[in-house]
């Protein structure tokens, strides 16, 4: 089976760190029986090794499938490349991992959008990011926070260019 240039890449490192890891192997905690038969020590270290290989290659084919990942080659150079939707899919992992914590001055984060149909998967991916971040939706294009979630937003903001079409704000109620 011929290894596309990501997992070729990947294969690369995960062979360097299995062969660094080799090297440890004289000194890793053996078992009585391990000490006594060796041979079944070796073989079964290298059944674990092969079944993490196997494991390894299957994340990156489940990466390059869902999108999050796609080789790239400039010049000589084989490379990978992550994809918008990959890099969102980290970003979502790190808010969803992250503890929120509410305002101390009780105050509201509120974020206002526009953003033209011609860009809708961008308006999704901010949608999204908003409600990982702890916003509810108050409108369509208005969201509302009680959460110290400030710089996260402004970093979406940031990484998707998104200043021209949205706002964030802090309030200290909703008129009712």
């Amino acid at each position: 089976m011929k290894l596309s240039i990501t997992e070729e890449l990947l294969q690369g490192i995960y062979n360097f760190l299995e062969a660094t890891h080799k090297g440890f192997d004289l000194f890793a905690p053996r078992t009585f029986k391990d000490a006594i038969y060796p041979d079944l020590f070796l073989l079964k270290r290298e059944y674990i090794r092969r079944r993490s290989r196997n494991d390894f290659r299957q994340f990156l084919y489940y990466l390059k499938k869902k999108g999050y990942i796609k080789p790239r080659r400039v010049g000589r150079i084989q490379g990978v490349c992550l994809t918008p939707e990959g890099a969102a899919k980290i970003l979502t992992m790190q808010w969803k991992s992250k503890q929120k914590e509410k305002r101390k001055d009780g105050k509201l984060l509120m974020v206002m959008f526009d953003i033209p149909e011609k860009q809708k998967p961008l308006r999704e991916i901010l949608r999204e990011a908003l409600r990982y971040l702890g916003y509810e939706q108050f409108q369509k294009s208005v969201w509302l926070c009680p959460y110290d979630v400030e710089k996260e937003t402004e970093e979406v903001f940031q990484q998707y260019d998104l200043r021209e079409y949205a706002r964030l704000f802090l309030i200290e109620r909703i008129p009712t």
